[in-house]
């Protein structure tokens, strides 16, 4: 280890490339390295400034305010990192990156954000028409119960792809199509464990259309979804899903 310089806690610097400047390493449960001061650490190398790993985590900034970072003020620089709890008796947080400049956040991650995106081939998860799971078509004024767990075949709705939909995710991408309609009506596609729908996710005119409209929904923690049939009459509908949010 170098000589600190001036105003350093801990200062280290490695002349051989394939060195460490710093390293720590506890044999308890400790923690390896704790800084405190202006800026806790501040690390700089010709490959990783910092690289770190640990049993529930490698890094961890522990959420200390219930304020978000654009409300506190205009305090951080672009690349800047921060946390804001969201709820002391669930013990839930959220994750916030600086863009452009002081006060221009985006929130990365958090319990009321969906996740990452993650496309995939375009897959049948139900038709009505088919044997499996609940063939028939859904009657207006009435719902339907639909898991998205798993990819089906086009034809006879046996399970081709299972675990299509992983567990854990939080919303979906989906194709809605409404085959063989009656009379004017509408399909509202829901999370699973709602009791109510508040607004329509496809519309028909006539009978006899055939209509598809895509849209993304929030999931119900066993991966099901809830679609409601409104207004004179009833239809079959298809469910393809082209991505999950996790």
């Amino acid at each position: 280890m170098n000589k600190s310089p001036q105003g350093a806690g801990v200062f280290g610097k490695s002349n051989s490339a394939a060195g460490t400047g710093v390293e720590g390493k506890s044999g308890s449960a400790g923690n390896g390295v704790t800084a405190q001061g202006r800026n806790g650490v501040a690390a700089t190398g010709i490959d990783y400034g910092v690289i770190a790993t640990g049993g529930q985590g490698a890094i961890f900034i522990p959420p200390t305010d219930p304020v978000a970072p654009p409300v506190r003020g205009n305090w951080a620089s672009p690349g800047a990192l921060d946390t804001q709890r969201t709820d002391d008796t669930l013990g839930t947080s959220s994750l916030w990156f600086c863009v452009n400049g002081p006060g221009d956040w985006r929130k990365l991650a958090g319990d009321d954000t969906a996740g990452s995106l993650h496309p995939i081939t375009p897959t049948r998860v139900y038709d009505s028409r088919s044997a499996a799971p609940t063939p028939g078509k859904l009657a207006t004024g009435a719902n339907r119960v639909v898991s998205v767990a798993d990819g089906r075949n086009l034809t006879t709705g046996a399970v081709t792809v299972p675990g299509l939909v992983p567990a854990g995710a939080r919303a979906i991408a989906y194709n809605v199509t409404v085959v063989d309609t009656e009379g004017r009506g509408f399909v509202s596609v829901n999370p699973g464990d709602v009791t109510a729908f508040a607004a329509s996710s496809i519309n028909w005119a006539t009978a006899g259309q055939v209509v598809a409209n895509a849209g993304i929904v929030a999931l119900s923690f066993d991966r099901i979804i809830k679609v409601f049939c409104g207004g004179t009459g009833g239809t079959h509908f298809i469910i393809d899903i082209t991505g999950y949010y996790l």
